[in-house]
């Protein structure tokens, strides 16, 4: 039995363009975040919960239009749910609101004790439901609930029923306390790409508020007044993202071994293009990238590095040119661990020799603006390599849509199949047509 399964839901705002946009995101960083490759489900509707086949202990249903900001804190938490807690929900009761209830954006809810989940809405006379004196922010939003004595009117709104039967079979219901919002370590280099604003684990844009207003300002990566605080913040956080003052000093996935091939096409990111190179044969290496920093420190490595020290030398380079180092999660720093001992078996023994052997060329490239710029580089029995770029890789989704998106695919498999090679990407799938 697995001990979650994801399941995402549309955002319903007024704008499609935004709700589609949402959901691409949401999509994208629980992809990124999926450590262990818990299943994925996406629905139409929250009633379709109830039709979801699952094998799992939780079912973390999460809507448009959430970013998971601390990936290791929010995934750590969630490996350590406590047995006796049924529901975990942003729970609310403003002054005027008789019974409490949750917002839909992001819950989670044990499988085990209830068969069907009731959405449903209205009024009716049943048992209290009582709200705890502790709240999270703005006397608004609960700690937890629990059951009263009495038997009141009540009004029920998104998910009062749930929590009803939650605690009706002796479960706790609470709120996402400070332990889930609030990391107990700040991660540094993500709190210098947030900047001056608290790191939480996981931030929602509510797409339902100032649609309008936030749409323009998404599409145009421009900060506008009137739109929320959250929606605020991640324009400001993605509009300075975007400028990639970062070195991606490792890559976080194995290289292929089931190619042989003359030319390797990779992203310049830690040493994927070399390890490729020796596993498939090849003696020419073009490495591409959208950020030139990976570019610039890849030429100066070939240039001055004497293949002692990269830790050292990668971790100078950034500090004199003011950039953080990729990857900073824990989780992905665990899976760097594989390809780091190949590096050193394959690279780092017989770095001067590799790099004297080996024909390098570098390509400052968009792949998904312009793709065109790498296809002289494709010959016959070519390696090209995409990584995460054009399935979970987040900023991809951000600054592209779907369809733009499958357009490049396109145009990448008529290239490989045109020059008889073979194309890579991740999650791991392998398309050799030589």
């Amino acid at each position: 039995m697995y001990k979650v399964n994801f399941v995402l839901v549309p955002s319903f705002s007024s704008s499609e363009w935004l709700n589609e946009k949402m959901l691409q995101i949401t999509q994208a960083f629980v992809t990124a975040m999926n450590n262990k490759n818990y299943p994925i489900h996406t629905v139409n509707s929250y009633e379709e919960i109830n039709h979801i086949e699952h094998n799992a202990e939780y079912l973390v249903v999460i809507g448009a239009g959430n970013i998971i900001v601390d990936v290791d804190h929010f995934y750590g938490m969630l490996e350590n749910i406590p047995e006796d807690v049924g529901l975990i929900a942003n729970l609310l009761q403003y002054e005027h609101d008789i019974t409490p209830y949750f917002h839909e954006q992001c819950f989670i809810i044990k499988t085990s004790v209830l068969d069907q989940y009731d959405f449903s809405e209205g009024s009716d006379y049943g048992t209290e439901l009582i709200r705890s004196i502790e709240d999270m922010h703005d006397g608004h939003a609960p700690l937890f609930l629990t059951l009263g004595n009495q038997q009141v009117e009540r009004k029920l709104q998104f998910g009062t029923k749930i929590i009803e039967q939650y605690l009706l079979k002796n479960y706790k219901v609470q709120n996402w306390d400070s332990s889930w919002r609030y990391p107990k370590s700040v991660n540094q280099s993500l709190q210098s790409i947030i900047s001056d604003t608290p790191v939480q684990s996981r931030l929602y844009l509510y797409p339902k508020k100032s649609t309008d207003l936030f749409e323009s300002a998404f599409k145009n990566l421009e900060l506008i007044e009137g739109i929320d605080n959250a929606q605020y913040l991640f324009i400001k956080v993605i509009s300075n993202a975007v400028k990639m003052q970062v070195l991606n000093a490792w890559q976080t996935e194995w290289a292929t071994n089931e190619a042989i091939a003359k030319t390797v096409i990779y992203p310049a990111t830690g040493f994927l293009a070399e390890l490729c190179a020796i596993n498939s044969g090849a003696n020419k290496i073009i490495f591409y990238d959208v950020n030139k920093n990976n570019l610039e420190f890849k030429k100066k490595l070939y240039e001055t590095w004497d293949g002692t020290d990269y830790e050292k030398f990668a971790n100078d380079y950034a500090i004199e040119n003011n950039l953080s180092i990729e990857p900073i999660f824990s989780q992905d720093h665990f899976k760097t661990s594989e390809p780091k001992q190949s590096t050193q078996q394959h690279i780092f023994a017989s770095w001067d020799k590799f790099r004297e052997t080996m024909d390098i060329e570098f390509v400052h490239c968009d792949i998904l603006t312009n793709f065109d710029t790498l296809k002289p580089y494709f010959t016959e029995n070519t390696l090209f390599g995409t990584s995460t770029i054009l399935t979970f890789y987040p900023y991809s989704h951000i600054l592209y849509s779907t369809q733009q998106i499958e357009i490049v695919r396109q145009r990448i498999a008529e290239t490989v199949k045109q020059t008889k090679s073979v194309w890579v990407e991740m999650p791991y799938k392998l398309y050799d047509y030589t």
